[in-house]
């Protein structure tokens, strides 16, 4: 892994908002706080963390507010240390591991879940081939697309909390044609070894049983 200088976690918001303005669900911002920004403006900065609070709150309220992101390059060697958000959508499309590189056997199409309300569907393949294309012309030096990591130290291993989508399809892209480095903000600290989405924490370990246990009775599928 390549390590750049740090920056601020004002400009880590941005930088998430931005890779989900287009995704449904998610609130209609203001574009110029988007496309336009001021990082030394305490408004605007407030206004971006309520946006992304406001739907990513499980995931915001978990990691360190004081650390610093540091901007950094992924490079081949870090792939086998690259790890999807342990959540149970993406079990079986990571094969149980989590593991980014585990995607390329597992992903597929009409993955489901047994919810209370019934049958649900999973789309991530669908998700993961529509950013591939979109990602077909993938340059880190030119892009504006951030994966957002995670880990206790420097070392990884990395969870992916923002990016999961692009990551995988960034990795399928990467085995027809090369296309790394990617650019990405690291998020690192030792109380990240304790966040439910450390794929090294007790929680999401606790989280990874969990699944099984559901993916052998044919809740997930």
């Amino acid at each position: 892994m390549q390590f750049g200088g740090s920056t601020t976690q004002d400009r880590m918001i941005l930088e998430w908002l931005r890779s989900e303005r287009h995704k449904p669900g998610v609130p209609v911002i203001n574009g110029s706080l988007l496309d336009q920004p001021d990082l030394a403006d305490d408004r605007e900065n407030r206004l971006r963390r309520e946006a992304l609070h406001s739907y990513r709150a499980p995931i915001l309220d978990l990691l360190p507010a004081a650390v610093e992101p540091r901007l950094v390059m992924v490079e081949d060697v870090d792939l086998p240390k690259l790890y999807i958000v342990p959540s149970f959508d993406w079990f079986l499309d990571t094969g149980g591991t989590f593991r980014l590189v585990d995607t390329v056997a597992n992903l597929q199409p009409g993955r489901g879940y047994l919810s209370p309300q019934g049958p649900q569907a999973i789309t991530h393949y669908v998700e993961v081939m529509s950013k591939a294309r979109y990602l077909s012309d993938y340059d880190a030096a030119t892009t504006e697309e951030f994966l957002l990591l995670i880990a206790s130290d420097a070392a990884g291993p990395f969870t992916i909390v923002d990016g999961t989508h692009r990551a995988t399809a960034l990795y399928l892209n990467d085995i027809e044609a090369r296309n790394l480095p990617w650019q990405a903000l690291l998020l690192a600290d030792p109380s990240i070894g304790e966040c439910l989405w450390h794929i090294e924490s007790a929680q999401a370990q606790t989280a990874i049983r969990t699944n099984r246990v559901l993916a052998s009775r044919g809740s997930l599928w």
